[in-house]
């Protein structure tokens, strides 16, 4: 297994490059959400019954200038899957790209009712000449599947890469999700800075939905503060 997209745009050139185009202050932003995209394609790869769901999916059906960028990765199995299942693709990903170094994480307070794995996949930044840092991006794998529709999105033009493809929830799924995390002792967020983020891609998305660009058109400026 070598890399899904491009061994070019992981580069230090391209990020900045990116980064610039797309006028984002932090070219960091554009790094993460690059790695976000391809290693939700590679776990897919492997087993396509992981889709990507989350803030990273909902910039897929936004204009590449109203995209915002995305720190971690949010992962649905449809249909369920184990935790074994996981950590043996997981171990065939490290065989085959050596590069990507996954790491289990378990949280202080897991919630029992919330079938959820964590990993954290540690990657030398492209940006860090001297050493090399890592760049850890957190991967939050839902064992259970809810049972809602997801749809295969190709050649889908981003802010740092075109993606290839990749299965991610509908529309109207991925609102849903969002609204969701916004409701308190759910699945959603435990902290305050978080909210703007989620209340950006139900806005955003919930315009396109309702097949109007009123809800976007003053997108910009927020998005590119908004890495996670």
């Amino acid at each position: 297994m070598s890399l899904i997209h491009d061994g070019r745009i992981f580069t230090r050139e391209w990020i900045l490059e990116k980064s610039k185009e797309h006028n984002f202050p932090n070219p960091r932003a554009v790094e993460m959400f690059l790695w976000d995209i391809e290693i939700s394609a590679q776990l897919q790869n492997v087993d396509d019954r992981l889709i990507l769901k989350g803030g990273a999916a909902a910039q897929l059906y936004l204009p590449v200038d109203k995209q915002r960028g995305s720190t971690d990765i949010d992962i649905k199995a449809a249909p369920s899957i184990t935790e074994q299942e996981i950590s043996g693709i997981v171990g065939q990903i490290q065989k085959t790209l050596p590069t990507l170094r996954f790491r289990s994480y378990t949280p202080i307070a897991p919630n029992p009712k919330l079938p959820l794995v964590t990993y954290y996949v540690d990657i030398k930044s492209a940006l860090e000449l001297t050493e090399r840092k890592s760049l850890p991006i957190k991967a939050d794998i839902l064992l259970e599947d809810p049972g809602l529709p997801t749809t295969l999105v190709k050649s889908r033009p981003t802010f740092a890469l075109n993606v290839i493809q990749i299965r991610i929830p509908t529309l109207g799924t991925c609102i849903g999700d969002k609204l969701l995390t916004l409701a308190r002792g759910s699945v959603g967020m435990t902290k305050e800075e978080d909210y703007p983020k989620q209340m950006y891609d139900i806005d955003s998305n919930s315009g396109l939905k309702r097949g109007s660009q009123r809800a976007i058109q003053s997108g910009s400026l927020l998005r590119v503060s908004l890495t996670s």
